[in-house]
C-alpha cells in the first residue's frame, strides 16, 4: 500500500495537514490549462508551431510541433536528459534542491555541453503518442514568453489562488 500522501516514507511520521508542497508531476495538468487559457484568449494558437512562437528553440532536426502536440505529448520530442548517465543515489541526494531553468533544461536535453550526442526526435509529430516532459519545458518556456510572467506567477494567479490550494506551489 502506498502512504506517500500520509506520512513520511522515510520516517513513518505522519505528513502535517499544513505541510507545503511543490507541484510536482501535476503542475504538467496545471500548465496545459493555463495553455488553454492564453488560447481562449487569444494569445496562444494551439495549432501554430514551436518554431513559429520560438525561432532556433528547436533544432532543425525536428520537423514542426505544434503547441498542441507539447501538451498532449505526440510532439515526438526525446526525453528529459535523454542519453545522460543516470545519477548516483549520493548525486540524487548532493542535488535534490537544485533548480533549473526551463531554458537550462531545454538546452541541456537538445543540445548537450557534456559530449554526449543530442538525442533527436522519436517520431514524427502527430503520428503516436508517448509521455515525455521535455514538451512541458518548451510551453513554460511559452507560457513565460507569451505572458511576461515566470511561469511561478502565472500558474499561482491562474490556478493555484482561484482553487484555494494555498498550501501548494509551483517552481518558476
Amino acid at each position: 500500500m502506498w502512504k506517500g500522501s500520509t506520512v513520511d516514507s522515510q520516517t513513518g511520521r505522519k505528513i502535517p495537514e499544513n505541510a507545503h508542497f511543490h507541484a510536482g508531476s501535476i503542475s504538467k495538468v496545471f500548465e496545459t490549462t493555463v495553455i488553454l487559457q492564453l488560447a481562449a484568449e487569444g494569445r496562444i494558437d494551439l495549432d501554430q508551431t514551436v518554431q513559429h512562437y520560438m525561432p532556433g528553440l528547436l533544432p532543425d532536426a525536428f520537423a514542426p510541433i505544434t503547441v498542441r502536440q507539447l501538451v498532449n505529448y505526440t510532439g515526438g520530442l526525446p526525453n528529459v536528459d535523454e542519453g545522460k548517465p543516470p545519477a548516483s543515489a549520493d548525486e540524487t541526494i548532493a542535488d535534490r534542491y537544485d533548480y533549473r531553468t526551463f531554458d537550462q533544461i531545454i538546452q541541456d536535453t537538445l543540445r548537450p555541453d557534456d559530449g554526449r550526442p543530442a538525442p533527436g526526435p522519436h517520431f514524427t509529430p502527430g503520428t503516436k503518442q508517448e509521455y515525455n516532459s521535455l514538451g512541458f519545458r518548451i510551453a513554460g518556456k511559452l507560457i513565460e514568453q507569451t505572458t511576461g510572467n515566470s511561469f511561478k506567477d502565472e500558474v499561482t494567479a491562474r490556478i493555484l489562488k482561484p482553487l484555494h490550494l494555498n498550501q501548494t506551489s509551483a517552481q518558476g
